[in-house]
């Protein structure tokens, strides 16, 4: 996929995982201490080559030659799950969320499912607006074990 801004979007594999990895600890890392943990942080290039293994796929977004995003997208039930979306802080608001975005649908289509979904943390308001922009509505709202207040947000895009 080519969208405006040269962003192009391919399926990754095992080959780009170390490269993933790095996209994901820096993309989170900017984030800084939240509670509780981002467990993006704790990822490894062994348990993101795990999520292959599990039948996940992975989304690689290129801009110049370089990988500038990535999304990870398992199919379940009637759902593709979108985790682990980052983008490089020097290519945001470029599109690279959107073309991420707009894969992740062709990829549900393809396996006949109604709908995204994903999960944003309650600290983070300016990634909510960025999934609202593109389709995204809140749905549910939940908390992580231990804690008495939200913590997260369901977010769901219907595919008409």
């Amino acid at each position: 996929m080519s969208p405006a801004g040269g962003v192009s979007v391919r399926r990754g594999g095992l080959e780009d995982v170390a490269t993933v990895h790095a996209l994901v600890s820096g993309a989170f890392g900017e984030v800084g201490p939240v509670e509780p943990p981002l467990s993006a942080l704790r990822e490894t290039v062994d348990t993101l080559a795990a999520r292959l293994e599990d039948e996940e796929f992975l989304l690689i977004a290129e801009a110049d030659g370089a990988v500038v995003g990535c999304a990870f997208c398992a199919p379940q039930d009637d759902a593709v799950y979108l985790g682990r979306v980052a983008v490089d802080a020097s290519a945001r608001g470029r599109g690279v969320c959107r073309a991420l975005v707009g894969e992740a649908e062709a990829l549900a289509r393809e396996f006949a499912r109604v709908r995204l979904t994903l999960k944003v943390r309650a600290s983070m308001p300016q990634n909510i607006d960025v999934f609202r922009r593109l389709g995204f509505a809140i749905t549910a709202e939940a908390r992580h074990e231990g804690y008495d207040r939200t913590t997260y947000y369901v977010l769901e895009k219907p595919l008409g």
